[in-house]
């Protein structure tokens, strides 16, 4: 058994309630240490024993990248039996040092250097999606540029006209009969119903927390998709039913690809779907007072954040 199959089993009996696509990102990770530090393409678990190497390599890295690795180290460790405690302390410890730091960007709603370098406004967003539009009226050379034209005005649109999701719409497929309801729908994937205009979201990162959700799509952006769709059905012969797709082999894009689709959609700058989501808060419901100025507020005043915002802030 490789190395892949045996720790993603492994993980998975240690945490059940995982989802799949955590896991294979926790091993993506490992995979990207074994690569960039130890030069290896052939990863092993006793690697991860020289942790410091490892750490002065994560201190290289920007803030998420350096915590989302040491949180893939911890939970692979912990899910190795025998593995040396006092090796997994260190992580941890160190898992601790970085939560903290993050936690104050967090307080003072800052952003990373990285954010700072690719942030972009709605009105950027609103104005690649005009270049776009405008570009669909022209005549393509190839079904591929066609296609790939107008699947990007639709990612954004998807991003713009209702609160931006994760890379959820990557795990979308398209369906169209009035009885394809909730009940009646296979749960690992996401659904657009293009006849009643419904997203169904079954599957999605906090989903164990919120449950299903059924979200009213709004008649413009359902237009974009039947509009879409019905461009793909008119010049390709697709196996499969999934809203998005690699452009060069047709399969169903795959949520990495979809967050490389859209850095290429802003490149050069690196615009991920985190970053689309941040942009949208920020400008909706922007900052006039920081959590770090509310939460000393909150203490002199005697409530919590939670309770601020929900019983004294008022629309002015």
């Amino acid at each position: 058994m490789d190395f892949y199959t045996k720790s993603f089993n492994s993980i998975k009996n240690y945490n059940s309630s995982l989802k799949d696509s955590s896991i294979k990102a926790y091993l993506q990770s490992i995979k990207k240490i074994n690569k960039e530090l130890f030069n290896s393409d052939r990863p092993s678990i006793q690697y991860l024993k020289d942790h410091n190497s490892i750490i002065e390599y994560l201190d290289t890295l920007n803030l998420a990248t350096k915590k989302g690795i040491c949180t893939a180290l911890i939970v692979l460790i912990k899910s190795t039996p025998d593995f040396d405690q006092s090796i997994l302390k260190e992580y941890s410890s160190y898992h601790k040092k970085v939560s903290c730091i993050q936690n104050d960007h967090y307080l003072d709603n800052e952003k990373t250097d990285k954010e700072q370098k690719n942030w972009i406004s709605r009105e950027d967003i609103k104005n690649k999606i005009k270049t776009l539009e405008e570009r669909s009226l022209k005549k393509f050379n190839s079904v591929r540029l066609l296609i790939d034209n107008y699947q990007m005005y639709l990612v954004l649109n998807l991003y713009t006209l209702i609160p931006p999701l994760r890379n959820d719409y990557a795990l979308i497929k398209i369906i169209k009969e009035e009885t394809d309801t909730i009940e009646t729908l296979d749960k690992k994937f996401n659904y657009i119903n293009i006849t009643t205009g419904k997203l169904f979201l079954c599957n999605y990162k906090t989903e164990k927390h919120y449950g299903i959700k059924t979200i009213d799509i709004p008649d413009k952006l359902l237009s974009i998709i039947k509009n879409y769709v019905s461009i793909k059905n008119d010049n390709l012969q697709l196996q499969h039913n999934f809203l998005l797709i690699n452009t060069t082999n047709l399969n169903p894009m795959t949520t990495n690809g979809l967050t490389k689709y859209i850095n290429k959609i802003f490149y050069p700058k690196k615009v991920s779907t985190t970053l689309l989501r941040k942009i949208y808060i920020s400008e909706q419901f922007p900052v006039t007072n920081t959590i770090r100025e509310m939460q000393d507020a909150s203490y002199i005043m005697g409530h919590d954040i939670g309770t601020a915002r929900k019983v004294y802030a008022k629309i002015l």
